[in-house]
This record gives C-alpha cells, sequence and structure tokens, in this order.
C-alpha cells in the first residue's frame, strides 16, 4: 500500500510538473509571438524607411542646402542597415530560449523603431533640403530674367548687333519655361540663370558699341559742319576780296582817264 502510495504521488507530481511545464511553454510562446509580432511589424517600417532615402542618398551634395545633412543620411542608413531581424519563436525551441527570444524580439523592435526615426528623419532633411535650394536656384532665375527682360526692353533700336536680342529673347523664354515647372531640374536651372545672364551682358555690350558708334558718327557730323562753315566762311573771303580788287582796278582806270 505504502508503495502504491508512493507511486501515485510520483505519479502525480510527474503529471503536475508535464502541466507546469506545458503551461511554461505556452505562455513563453506566446510572449514570444506578441514580441515578435511588434519586432516583425518594427523591422519592416525600417526597411521601408531604408528603402525611401535611397532616392535622397543619390542626391548630389551641391544640390541640397546644407551638404551636411547627406552624411548624416548616410551614417543613420549604415547603423540601420546592420538591425538585426527578428528571431523565430518556433515551439519546438523550448521555454528558455524562447523566454530568450522573446526578450531579443522586444530589443530588436526598440532598435528598428529608433533606426526608423532616425533614417526617415534624415531623409526628410536631405529631401526638404534639397527642396530649399531648388527654391533658392527659383529665385535667382527669377530676379535673372527680370533683369535681362529689362535690359531686352529698353535696347529696342539700340543696338549694334540686333541678333543678341534675339539670344536674348530665347534664353528668357526657355527660362521662363523652367520658371513654370514644378519639378525643374536644378541643374538646367543653374544653366539657364548663366544662359540668360550671358545674353543680357552680349546685348549690352552691343548696346555700348551703339553708343559708341553713335557717338563716333555725330562727332563726324559736327566735323563735317564746322569744316563746311570754315569752307563758307572761306568762300565769303575770297568773294569779299575779289570784290575790293576789283574796285580798285576800277578806280584807277577813271584815274588814268
Amino acid at each position: 500500500a505504502v508503495v502504491v502510495v508512493a507511486l501515485a504521488a510520483t505519479g502525480g507530481f510527474l503529471w503536475w510538473r508535464h502541466v507546469q511545464n506545458q503551461n511554461d511553454l505556452d505562455q513563453a510562446a506566446s510572449l514570444c509571438k506578441t514580441s515578435k509580432t511588434k519586432a516583425d511589424k518594427a523591422f519592416s517600417e525600417l526597411q521601408s524607411a531604408l528603402s525611401e532615402a535611397k532616392p535622397a542618398q543619390q542626391i548630389p551634395q551641391g544640390d541640397v542646402s546644407d551638404p551636411t545633412v547627406l552624411e548624416t543620411l548616410n551614417s543613420a542608413v549604415t547603423k540601420a542597415s546592420s538591425a538585426s531581424e527578428p528571431v523565430s519563436c518556433d515551439v519546438a525551441l523550448g521555454t528558455e530560449t524562447l523566454n530568450a527570444n522573446a526578450s531579443k524580439n522586444k530589443q530588436i523592435a526598440r532598435a528598428s523603431t529608433k533606426a526608423k526615426t532616425n533614417v526617415a528623419k534624415a531623409t526628410k532633411a536631405v529631401n526638404d533640403g534639397k527642396a530649399e535650394k531648388v527654391e533658392f536656384i527659383k529665385h535667382e532665375l527669377q530676379t535673372a530674367v527680370t533683369g535681362a527682360q529689362k535690359i531686352y526692353d529698353d535696347s529696342k533700336g539700340v543696338v549694334l548687333d540686333d541678333s543678341t536680342r534675339t539670344t536674348l529673347q530665347s534664353a528668357i523664354d526657355q527660362a521662363n519655361a523652367l520658371l513654370q515647372q514644378d519639378d525643374a531640374d536644378l541643374n538646367e536651372m543653374q544653366q539657364s540663370i548663366t544662359d540668360v545672364k550671358d545674353a543680357g551682358d552680349a546685348v549690352t555690350v552691343s548696346m555700348n558699341e551703339y553708343t559708341a558708334q553713335q557717338k563716333y558718327l555725330e562727332q563726324q557730323r559736327q566735323q563735317q559742319q564746322q569744316q563746311q562753315q570754315q569752307d563758307d566762311q572761306n568762300d565769303n573771303g575770297n568773294d569779299l576780296n575779289g570784290s575790293t580788287n576789283s574796285q580798285i582796278g576800277d578806280s584807277r582806270g577813271h584815274e588814268t582817264q
């Protein structure tokens, strides 16, 4: 009887232990799966952030208002790219490993969320920096166009080479077309600024040449006028001298008679 009781007690303990172990396993598996779901979501969002960062990483330093934001983005991407993937919650791993993996997945979720935030923030800073640079260049282009239009208007009929005005008008038209675009290429706008300014300078040079030419022609006209006046005066003097000499000759003739 004592043996039977002992066996029964042992069996009961083993059964209790089995049930307890199963409960521990179930709880560990549940906790691990919960943490893995969060880790999977955070890790997936991180991968999306990394994908969205790639175009921003390709932007040249000269195309953003502050080049240091690109360095920050590249650093954030490098750190985020080494983030660990969520670990398994397979029940076959056992209670101890499942509990350990639950803790790891919590850490992965936190690390992925932090990395995603840093990458997204850095990506936004680069894109904002590009937008600021575009607006700055657009303002410069608009200023150049305004100045060039005034040169064009003021130069009508007062240039030595009218083709310079044609070139300037073409440059202005191309610049205005770029200004109408929401996604105008930065390099094209910068080149357009150069083209407008160069064309405006060429018209200004032609205006100065025209002014110099007109001044020279006016000087020539005045010199010719002065020469004509001088010639007229000389002719009048000669006529007067001739008339005087004739009168003297006539007077002498009368005296001889």
